[in-house]
Order: C-alpha cells, then structure tokens, then sequence
C-alpha cells in the first residue's frame, strides 16, 4: 500500500478503510522459517494505525505456528483504548495514510513498536508468522520492516564495538575492517536463513560480495554475536 515516511513510498497492509463488513479479517502469513540452528530468535516489526471511531478501535492478531501452517498459536493481539496504547497516530475522520515518521511507531503520538520473542520455537524447521487485522470498520493498518532473527535488539559486544562496517548501506559490496581478532563471519536474512560464511585467518580486513542479493536487511554475525544490520538497496 501507498505509504510516507518510513523510508519507502510502500508498505505492507490492510485496508481496513475499504472493508464493508465488522469482523472481517484480513491475514498475511511468512513463508516456512527454519528455526532449527539458532539459540534464540525475535519477531521484530514497525506498524502504522489511526483510528476511526473513538470507541472501536480494529486490532492486530499475530500467530505462530510450528508446523507450516497446520496449527496456530496466537502469541500478540493489540488494540487501541482510545489513548494511543495501539495506534501511532490520532483519531482521523479520513482514510489513514501515514505521510511522515511521526505516523509510526516508536517516533511520535502513541505506542512503540513490537518485538515478540518466539524462543519457543527454537529446533522447528517449518515455523510461519501470521499477521491477521480484524475489522471493526475503522482505520488502515501498515506494517513495515519485518524482521524475524536472533537478537534483534543488538546488545554490546566487543566486535560490535571495533569492527568497521562500511559502505553500509550498500549496493554491491561491503567491508569489514579490524577483524585480525575475529575468527568466523555469518550474513543472515531476515528469515534465518544463511547467505554468506567465512572463515577468517588473520586477515584485518574482509570484503563482502553482495552484488548478487536482493535488496532488504541482512544480519552480519562475528563469532556467534550480531555485529550490524546490513542494508543492501
């Protein structure tokens, strides 16, 4: 859907706005997550929501499941009360579209953004994300920048604290430089999956190849610790 200030002029979304019916649902489900290799993962997302009427408010439902889709545990619901504890812009009479970031989450009127820990998932090789609206015929609902991966609130560490990470963001190739004390380099999607690992002998410097990737965020890991979100545009 048309969307501003979030860094890109699309985002994902339900256009409750449209809808004609209370209590229709609208659903987008990930494609199967291999959780099988990880010590711990986190749901990470940005969203945008106004309400329309300042007694009903639409919610998001997000659901989990274990075995790609054959059952579903519901582990986040939200709705607005009416004092921004859901919607990150205020009550609108019109079709909400978000036009700059303070529409969003975490930046002005209203709630913060979400992070989910699904550690409970932890060794499934078939785990899918549902992220479901339903209608109380109300406001749109966005969603942007989802990210499913370990620790996505990067914690301290002496890597991160060193190692120089740099185009970045990039369109074809990054470098990583003080690495002579680092040993193994990981690039991970947002879906967990492997994209690049090296073997590092001694060597201060590492270029990374990413010319062949396609654009989006990808996790750097230097020896088993989240270093740095690459953006490759």
């Amino acid at each position: 859907m048309p969307t501003f200030g979030n860094g890109s002029s699309l985002a994902a979304g339900m256009q409750i706005r449209k809808y004609y019916e209370v209590g229709s649902r609208d659903a987008m489900i990930t494609p199967p997550l291999d959780f099988s290799s990880f010590e711990n993962m986190d749901l990470q997302f940005e969203y945008a929501y106004a309400k329309y009427h300042q007694n009903f408010t639409d919610s998001l439902i997000i659901y989990a499941s274990a075995d790609c889709g054959a059952t579903w545990d519901r582990i986040f619901s939200g709705g607005d009360d009416g004092e921004g504890s859901f919607a990150t812009a205020p009550l609108t009479s019109e079709e909400f579209i978000p036009q700059t970031s303070e529409d969003w989450c975490g930046s002005g009127y209203g709630a913060g953004c979400i992070t989910i820990n699904l550690n409970q998932y932890l060794g499934s090789e078939k785990v899918r994300i549902k992220f479901e609206a339903y209608s109380q015929l109300g406001n749109n609902l966005y969603l942007d920048n989802i990210m499913v991966a370990p620790n996505v609130g990067i914690t301290s560490d002496a890597a991160e604290e060193t190692v120089l990470v740099r185009p970045n963001p990039t369109q074809d190739h990054t470098l990583l430089t003080n690495m002579h004390d680092y040993k193994l380099v990981r690039l991970v999607d947002i879906y967990g999956h492997e994209i690049l690992n090296i073997n590092n002998a001694g060597q201060d410097e590492i270029r990374l190849n990413l010319s062949e990737l396609n654009s989006g965020i990808y996790l750097l890991f230097i020896d088993g610790n989240i270093v740095e979100k690459v953006i490759v545009q």
